[in-house]
This record gives C-alpha cells, sequence and structure tokens, in this order.
C-alpha cells in the first residue's frame, strides 16, 4: 500500500516538474523578450 502511494507521488512529481519546465521556459523567453524590447526601445 505505501509502496503504491509512493509511485503515485513519483508519477505527480514528475508530470508537474515536466509541466513547470514548459512554463519556465515559456516565461523564460518572455523575460528575454521583454528584456530585448527594452534594449532597443528603453523607456525615458
Amino acid at each position: 500500500m505505501a509502496c503504491e502511494n509512493t509511485l503515485l507521488t513519483l508519477k505527480l512529481i514528475v508530470i508537474f516538474s515536466k509541466q513547470t519546465l514548459v512554463h519556465g521556459k515559456d516565461s523564460l523567453t518572455l523575460l528575454m523578450l521583454n528584456k530585448s524590447s527594452d534594449f532597443f526601445h528603453p523607456r525615458a
């Protein structure tokens, strides 16, 4: 029983970390875009 719970938890962690990686990449890309747009168009 405890073994099954551990496997379930591991599966959830893997799924969650995969989603976080995807979102992390997206937000990193957005951050880079914002930084580069600030660089090319400095705010007064």
